[in-house]
């Protein structure tokens, strides 16, 4: 039952000031699960 309510519900936004730096826009790319930790790759936008 969770998961169908939870399913595409996100648990984080990244707000648009995180997703720049130096100058450079970047958007998230691929998403990993770990055992302990969830990994998020960025690439420039």
């Amino acid at each position: 039952m969770a998961e169908q309510v939870l399913n595409d519900y996100p648990i984080y936004t990244f707000k648009p000031e995180e997703l720049r730096l130096g100058g450079k826009t970047f958007e998230p790319d691929t998403i990993t699960m770990q055992v302990d930790r969830i990994v998020v790759q960025i690439k420039e936008a």
